[in-house]
């Protein structure tokens, strides 16, 4: 499990892993302060995997089988 904090200002923070095919990842974004939010999950191309976006309170939670085994972004 990754855990992070922003600091006050910044609104973008990139986490890497490296995954196995068929792994099953669950990504959670949550924020009192932000109204609408993204969240997204790319390959080691830089490619979009899974995406999500939210205007809700609560956050996101995305779940996503990995196609391949590599190296992920979120």
């Amino acid at each position: 499990m990754v855990h992070g904090t922003l600091p006050p200002g910044e609104y973008l923070r990139q986490y890497g892993f490296d995954g196995t095919a068929g792994q099953v990842v669950a990504l959670r974004l949550t924020s009192p302060h932000v109204e609408s939010m993204r969240l997204f999950l790319q390959d080691d191309a830089g490619n979009e995997i899974s995406a999500w976006d939210a205007a809700r309170e609560g956050g996101i939670n995305l779940v996503h089988s990995l196609p391949r085994t590599g190296q992920y972004q979120v």
